[in-house]
């Protein structure tokens, strides 16, 4: 079964291609792919957040989630405040 691993890294996105034998979990992918299982980002599959222990199917694409830098919320709000202008 052909499954892609997604990630990012200190030089950009790394895409892993691999051909793996049925059943495999979302951990066993990383695993493969020498993230390790017990990989503590978040991750899922074409865009939805998944759990490690999920079954996955031929033409998979695992994505490793990197951690916000900033709430998008709170960047707006102080982007909003800057451009305000003073009465």
């Amino acid at each position: 079964m052909k499954v892609e691993v997604l990630s990012h890294e200190a030089d950009g996105i790394r895409l892993v291609t691999l051909e793996l034998p049925e059943p495999v979990t979302i951990g066993g992918a990383l695993a493969a792919a020498g993230l390790g299982r017990d990989c503590e980002a978040r991750v899922g599959m074409f865009g939805r957040l998944c759990s490690a222990e999920e079954t996955i199917s031929e033409g998979a694409r695992v994505e490793v989630y990197k951690p916000l830098l900033a709430d998008p919320k709170q960047v707006r709000r102080q982007r909003a405040r800057i451009r305000r202008p003073q009465a």
